[in-house]
């Protein structure tokens, strides 16, 4: 529950993001990725905002907004391993997945620590 909070605002970025772009009409839709830069972009530039000043709350804003981007890239790395033809990629990937899961479990420590549930 304590990231409900977290993916909601995620899931609502995203949607704002993905709402100001018509959706592709190519035949193959759910696989055309070619907006997808573009809204990502779009969600970065909302980081700011949602961070926001410093407070009493700033670092808590940036622990509970990091731990869904982690697990984000982990997701897309653990597909890389599962598709991708490149070794290079696959290598990337393995590492990726390795510091990602370790941050993760950083920022989780210490958000139990410093803010409880």
């Amino acid at each position: 529950m304590k990231y409900l909070l977290t993916s909601v605002l995620s899931v609502a970025l995203f949607s704002v993001g993905m709402s100001q772009t018509p959706p592709p009409t190519t035949p193959h839709a759910a696989h055309d990725m070619t907006e997808m830069p573009k809204q990502m972009v779009k969600m970065n530039e909302m980081i700011p905002g949602y961070l926001g000043a410093k407070d009493a709350n700033f670092d808590k804003r940036f622990i509970d907004m990091m731990i869904p981007h982690h697990e984000g890239a982990i997701i897309a790395a653990k597909q890389v391993l599962a598709s991708s033809e490149r070794p290079e990629l696959k290598q990337m990937a393995e590492k990726m997945i390795q510091a990602q899961e370790a941050e993760v479990q950083q920022l989780k420590q210490w958000r139990a620590a410093w803010y409880g549930n």
